[in-house]
């Protein structure tokens, strides 16, 4: 299991240095820095919603079946 700590560092690592990047990637014209971190950060809870609500769903339907 991970430590409370490394999670807290991997979510700093990930808001920080790895969202801004994609975002970089993704739309080059977005051009600065705190700008592709708040884009980045809606982009990463954006994902994470939509794979719990999958997950939601998957689990409601094994339910049903």
């Amino acid at each position: 299991m991970v430590e409370p700590n490394e999670t807290l560092w991997l979510t700093y690592i990930w808001i920080f240095i790895a969202a801004p990047l994609i975002v970089r990637y993704l739309d080059p014209s977005v051009d600065s820095y705190p700008k592709r971190v708040i884009i980045g950060s809606i982009l990463s809870g954006c994902m994470i919603a939509v794979v719990f609500i999958l997950a939601l769903v998957v689990s409601v339907i094994g339910l049903v079946a």
